[in-house]
């Protein structure tokens, strides 16, 4: 009896390694069943975070439109402040945006102005703090003017194409992008130029002169597609780093200097060939998160959510539309009079 108990206490003093092996199997396979779950539960909770981005946004816009009769400008001129500023007193943001001059230049704004804010970042694409408090330069004069930091994951919807229309002025001529209401495609946010009074000619030569006035002209009642099949924010792409190899921002989402910080394209414009059926232009949805291609500073982004990307239409509300979307049904929801109705996807 002695020499039985001994047997079984030495039987089950240890795991043999076949056993061990075994354990290591199965808790291989259980991580290997967990990770993709919890990796779908991260995915989920950043796209619930980016859709609720985009919902205050939406608030927003239409907060702007009951206090002022009109949609937020897109730019208030070239090189002035952005549909980004304009929403920040409805985005709970006044103390940033009292710190503005609006009549002023990007570039001379103070650097207290600084705000790199979490409502502009979809968590699954970046982070409040990565990319520095740094502003964007210009010279002027020989002077190199710098303006404050402010990065945005988000882009607001320049339609299929953007027509550049030069004024004269007492100073030269002054150019702008625009797409006046006797185009057939337009985007949503627009300023007047038409409207500035004696600021329109003060817009060149020093960074220090004042936009006397602007006028927002586009209303909701221009969106005559109806406002729930028009995109008016979304995603917008930029690579992963910069020619240089620096991780790349995606530019200062205050500065109206260049558009590919605030705004992207959606849809196709020139004409259409008739053999491959493809368009001079065509900016479908990048759905390729390394894509390097040079218009790729002109697209909205489906690399982040699965192959989808998040839109604000203009009734307030967010949708995904999928990365493979045809190129007829994104013209359609980038243009707010085609007169067509919405594609089904």
């Amino acid at each position: 009896m002695f020499r039985l108990r001994s047997a079984v206490r030495r039987r089950c003093a240890g795991f043999t390694l076949i056993e061990l092996l075994v354990v290591i199997a199965i808790i291989a396979v259980l991580i290997g069943l967990l990770l993709p779950a919890v990796q779908k539960v991260r995915d989920a909770a950043a796209r619930t975070r980016c859709q609720n981005n985009l919902h205050q946004f939406g608030e927003a816009i239409h907060n702007y439109h009951s206090a002022y009769k009109a949609i937020v400008p897109a730019e208030i001129a070239d090189n002035w402040a952005t549909w980004a500023v304009m929403l920040l007193p409805y985005v709970e943001q006044g103390p940033v945006y009292d710190k503005w001059n609006v009549m002023m230049r990007y570039y001379v704004q103070p650097a207290t102005a600084n705000a790199d804010l979490p409502l502009f970042h979809c968590p699954s694409r970046s982070t409040p703090g990565k990319f520095g408090p740094n502003g964007e330069g210009r010279v002027f004069a020989g002077v190199n003017y710098v303006g404050p930091g402010g990065w945005s994951d988000y882009a607001a919807n320049a339609g299929p194409d953007q027509v550049y229309y030069t004024f004269a002025t007492a100073e030269g001529p002054f150019t702008r992008a625009m797409n006046p209401d006797t185009m057939n495609y337009c985007n949503p946010f627009q300023v007047d130029p038409f409207e500035n009074g004696p600021g329109a000619a003060s817009v060149i030569s020093s960074p220090t002169r004042s936009w006397f006035s602007y006028v927002p002209v586009r209303t909701f009642d221009h969106v005559t597609d109806g406002l729930s099949n028009t995109v008016f924010i979304g995603e917008k792409f930029y690579t992963q780093r910069t020619s240089s190899g620096a991780i790349n921002s995606g530019g200062v989402v205050w500065n109206g200097d260049f558009q590919s910080n605030y705004l992207r394209f959606l849809g196709r414009n020139g004409t259409q060939d008739p053999v491959t059926g493809r368009w001079t232009n065509e900016f479908a949805l990048v759905t390729d998160p390394l894509y390097s291609a040079s218009d790729s500073i002109f697209r909205f982004a489906a690399s982040h959510h699965r192959g989808m990307g998040m839109f604000l239409f203009g009734d307030g509300a967010v949708r995904p539309v999928k990365g493979e979307a045809n190129i007829e049904i994104l013209h359609r929801l980038s243009s707010i009079r085609d007169n067509l109705p919405p594609m089904p996807d």
